[in-house]
């Protein structure tokens, strides 16, 4: 027969003996039917609930309050409104099943919870000062006997909530300033339910004379990270005298902070939280005056574009291509990593100034972290500004838009230069000749003993002719085809170049077969009809010209216009107009250095050469080599199928054929199984070498194990970390103390490295009990635990296999499989191709062999090598002779700075100093004090603007990077040195003053 047992009412067990006290007026009832094997289950029951326990559990039993027929469910949710609290009710209970056959009635009861009350609320004392706590005192009462649980406290200053200091008792004096109105009121809690609201009296602050007349914490717009400081003004009073300490707490959302007796300070803040500063006078033990700062509401940073880069390089000085992309990072201190900007503007100006744009995207939806440049906007041989924003608004201020600057490679002439439209080249030049003894230049008595004639020249090709103009010290020779010769009149100087004389300004204009030669804006030579040397090349070559002997050409400025011939067909106005409104670089030369961000230029002598609006005055004189030199870097290197290398230049390709550098041997898979064990590994570890016995504990016969929680953990505070314990304790004071300890076959002489070959195929088998892994730090609670990892890397593909506790993860493939792992058993991992297999076989299991545990085929497809860039390496040598190495790397999408030793044979494996995904670490320096620390300084964006880093190694391995600056300017190039007494010098550029200055 079946029965109804276990019935309970709001989750506590109710019989007709046990009496429950319920919370709520409309309780929940369920209960187990619990048959025979061979009965039907449950199809209706029947409830009776009343006020009188008369015929109770019986069919005479007066169900004046619920009388209700249900279905199958095993529950009763009360919903009606007449149950009175204080009241017990006696209900009875019974079910039958498919077949009619009912249960016998099975009684309980239950009483409805009285609500607790508060009486006698009043806070003390009744006319608090600032100096003074304020307790909350009051009477609870509770008709049940039910004792005080989770009773509710809400402070109130001038009528608004200050949840700071909710569910307290005493309000301290910090909290208080003179003047304010404080009131609280009291929720009353026996455990189960809330009584009703109460408020005390309101008090006011009353004053005393406190001797600081202001306290204010700036900036007054903190946002998350910056350096706060307190500013305070104490008073002219009798206290004064009286002075011993200014005492300065920092109070986070209420919470004073350790150590916080500074006036500058840099908390760890998020989005919301509420700073203020109290200021205490002490005489002894004596708190003689006090007073708050106003409350400070920590703001949001902003996005700030770092790393902008043309074509993937931060300086571009001769970029190619006239499409390039731009791309850059972004980063804000409290963002995701999922987190992007809403709003993106690219603009590109001649000056770096925002106005004057020459291309502009608009505020445009952020996308991602790219932009390419569309065609037409860019001409070769000119300067450029671009100018990136990323945030969330469209009335974004000036600063916060990143700027670089970029020069075109070549020239705009070999891009626009047009016979049929004309072409204009002025430049001012002089020929120097100097006494090689005393420098003075030469007389003309001296001139005329030389045994050749001084000259200089330029050539110029325009697509369709070509033609080259002599200048003599005292003649111009016009060549195309044929040659037109001009002598300088007796009034005019000689071409030479000396301190009264700065040479010449020529002009030459030629459209068609036509062209006309200016001195001074004075025609000389009119070559109508004599442009007729036919030449398909563009260019433009200038300098000495004489292949015997050496001249020396000086260029006060050269510049073009591509678009038309002024002063052959457009006469020369005489001001104001600008007619090289297309300023490029020659190509070959140095030139291009003359007229840096001229759009337009004021000659020296009005009268030698039409006024021209300027931007930017660079009249310095630049003296030019007599050979023309070409500096064509690198700007793309393409390997094709054939493995043959394509090395593009601004200047043309070189073309490399055939496997240069390559190996000319392979290796051959033994087909042997290969026993392998620890000592066949390198140990990579920064354990100190005396605790390594502590890491490697000898406590399983037959097993090797690492443990690297061996320490002595001590007492836990949770405020202040642990006070005992090494530095290698994971759990004291964050991620810097985890110890690193690894096995490794990593170069020649390993059998791994020698011997696998991903086509061949591979396994790795090792037997495995993982005891337990430990979350990274007490303090962090979004940490992940790393786990026990095996990473693999055939030479074609790479995975790292990471083994938690409960699951088996495959880093690269994103892959993991649900496993409890802390039990011991074999592990087999096998690779070929593209296919990873994980196989495992327990060892207290009943199965025989490997079962398969995961299958990731197709999916071990990471490449092995995960190329990138090492630049700006630095050397020192140590008191030992060994040398120490530093320099930064991208490789893996990660910015790191490296460390390594060469101790005359070989070099150490490189050490990761410091390492970032999001942010930029580069350009390190690095010195070796007497005690041989290695203390290595860089440039760093981890904090927003670039800052200057410094990390050092000591006997324990390498410490937390530590900041050295805090400003928000440019900073860059830093270097450092040690004195004899080990002290520590750092120097850098920075532009925090506006110009670059060299800071220590």
């Amino acid at each position: 027969m079946a029965v109804i047992e276990d019935i309970r009412v709001n989750g506590q067990q109710s019989t007709e003996t046990t009496i429950p006290v319920v919370e709520g007026l409309n309780p929940v009832i369920v209960w187990e039917y619990v048959q025979d094997v061979a009965a039907n289950s449950q199809m209706i029951y029947t409830l009776w609930i009343g006020t009188s326990s008369t015929h109770w559990g019986t069919d005479l039993f007066d169900s004046n309050v619920v009388t209700e027929t249900g279905n199958s469910a095993n529950s009763y949710s009360y919903t009606l409104h007449n149950l009175s609290r204080g009241t017990t009710y006696y209900a009875q209970l019974k079910a039958e099943d498919e077949e009619g056959e009912a249960t016998i009635w099975s009684q309980f009861a239950f009483t409805i919870n009285r609500l607790p009350f508060i009486t006698g609320q009043v806070l003390s004392p009744a006319d608090p000062s600032s100096a003074d706590n304020i307790d909350l005192v009051y009477v609870y009462n509770d008709s049940d006997n039910h004792d005080e649980s989770g009773t509710k406290t809400r402070w109130y200053r001038d009528g608004l909530p200050v949840v700071a200091y909710d569910d307290l008792c005493t309000l301290s004096m910090n909290a208080t300033n003179p003047g304010e109105s404080w009131l609280a009121k009291v929720i009353p809690s026996d455990g189960l339910e809330f009584g009703a609201i109460v408020e005390t009296s309101a008090v006011t602050i009353q004053s005393i004379d406190i001797g600081i007349s202001s306290v204010i914490v700036l900036p007054l717009d903190a946002n998350i990270d910056d350096i706060l400081k307190v500013e305070y003004v104490l008073e002219d009073n009798e206290y004064l005298v009286f002075l011993g300490t200014v005492l300065i707490e920092w109070y986070l959302n209420g919470v004073l902070l350790d150590n916080s007796n500074l006036i500058y300070i840099r908390p760890e803040m998020t989005v919301g939280d509420v700073v203020y500063v109290i200021i205490k006078l002490i005489d002894g033990e004596s708190i003689i005056a006090q007073r708050q700062s106003d409350s400070l509401v920590i703001a949001d940073v902003l996005w700030r574009v770092d790393r902008l880069r043309i074509n993937g390089l931060t300086s571009q000085n001769n970029l190619t291509d006239l499409t390039p992309m731009l791309d850059w990072r972004v980063f804000k201190t409290s963002a995701s990593l999922t987190d992007k900007p809403t709003y993106l503007r690219v603009t590109i100006t001649k000056t770096q100034s925002l106005s004057g744009t020459i291309y502009n995207t608009g505020f445009v939806s952020y996308l991602k972290d790219s932009h390419s440049i569309s065609s037409g906007v860019l001409s070769r041989g000119e300067k450029y500004f671009v100018h990136v924003f990323a945030g969330d608004s469209v009335t974004p201020d000036d600063d916060q838009y990143v700027t670089q600057e970029f020069t075109m490679a070549g020239s705009s002439w070999a891009e626009l230069v047009n016979n049929a439209t004309g072409w204009t080249v002025e430049f001012k030049a002089g020929i120097e000749l100097n006494d090689p003894s005393s420098g003075e230049s030469l007389t003309p008595e001296q001139i005329d003993e030389l045994d050749y004639d001084p000259n200089i020249g330029i050539y110029v090709h325009d697509g369709t002719y070509f033609c080259s103009l002599i200048l003599g010290l005292r003649n111009i020779t016009f060549l195309s085809d044929e040659s037109v010769i001009y002598t300088y009149s007796s009034d005019k100087s000689s071409l030479q170049y000396t301190e009264a004389s700065g040479g010449h300004t020529f002009k030459i204009a030629a459209k068609g077969q036509n062209a006309n030669v200016f001195i001074d804006n004075e025609l000389v030579i009119s070559a109508v009809g004599m442009l007729t040397n036919v030449s398909l090349l563009k260019f433009i070559d200038y300098g000495n010209i004489d292949g015997k002997n050496a001249n020396v050409a000086i260029f006060q400025y050269i510049r073009y216009s591509t678009d038309g011939a002024y002063g052959l067909d457009t006469p020369l106005p005489s001001e104001d107009v600008f007619y090289f409104s297309t300023i490029g670089k020659l190509e070959n030369g140095s030139a291009e250095t003359v007229f840096e961000n001229m759009i337009a230029w004021t000659p020296d002598d009005e009268s030698k050469s039409s006024k021209l609006i300027q931007f930017n005055d660079n009249n310095e004189t630049v003296r030019l080599p007599t050979a023309t030199k070409n500096y064509s870097a690198i700007t793309t290197i393409y390997i094709d199928e054939n493995r043959d290398k394509f090395i593009g230049t601004a200047n043309g390709v070189t073309v490399i054929h055939g496997e240069k550098h390559d190996p000319d041997y392979e290796f051959i898979t033994s087909e042997d199984n290969v026993v392998i064990t620890p000592e066949d590994f390198d140990r990579i570890s920064n354990v100190p070498t005396n605790m390594l016995s502590a890491v490697e504990p000898d406590d399983r016969s037959g097993w090797f194990t690492i443990d690297t929680t061996y320490r002595t953990i001590g007492i836990v505070d949770t405020t202040r970390g642990f006070p005992t314990g090494d530095p290698y304790n994971p759990y004291q004071f964050g991620i810097r103390s985890h110890a690193i300890h690894y096995y490794s076959q990593r170069t020649h002489g390993h059998s791994w490295y020698d011997n696998v070959d991903n086509a061949k195929g591979w396994q790795v088998a090792f037997s495995f009990d993982l005891t337990r892994l430990e979350a990274d730090d007490f303090e962090e609670t979004d940490i992940d635990k790393t786990g026990f990892g095996v990473y693999v890397n055939d030479g074609t593909y790479q995975e790292i296999i990471y083994f938690y506790e409960d699951r088996i993860r495959l880093f690269y493939a994103n892959v993991f499989v649900p496993l409890d792992l802390t039990k011991s058993r074999d592990i087999v991992i096998s690779g070929k191709d593209s296919n990873l297999l994980i196989y495992q076989k327990l060892k207290d299991s009943l199965l025989e062999g490997y079962q398969l545990i995961l299958d990731a085929s197709g999916m071990f497809t990471a490449p092995s090598v995960k190329s990138g860039n090492s630049r700006r390496p630095k050397i020192e040598i140590d008191n030992n002779g060994i040398y120490h190495a530093t320099w930064h790397d991208d490789a893996s999408g990660r910015s790191k700075i490296m460390y390594s030793t060469f101790n005359g044979q070989a070099w150490s494996v490189p050490e990761i100093v410091t390492e970032t995904d999001r942010f930029n670490v580069r350009n390190p320096v690095i010195g070796i004090d007497s005690l041989n620390r290695i203390w290595v300084v860089y440039e760093d964006t981890s904090w927003g603007p670039t800052e200057i880093g410094v990390s050092v190694k000591d006997s324990l391995g390498w410490n937390p990077k530590v900041r050295i600056t805090n400003s928000p300017s440019q900073k860059g190039n830093p270097d450092v040195a040690v004195d004899l007494e080990n002290n520590i010098h750092v120097v850098w550029e920075d532009d925090r003053n506006g110009n670059w200055e060299i800071l220590w």
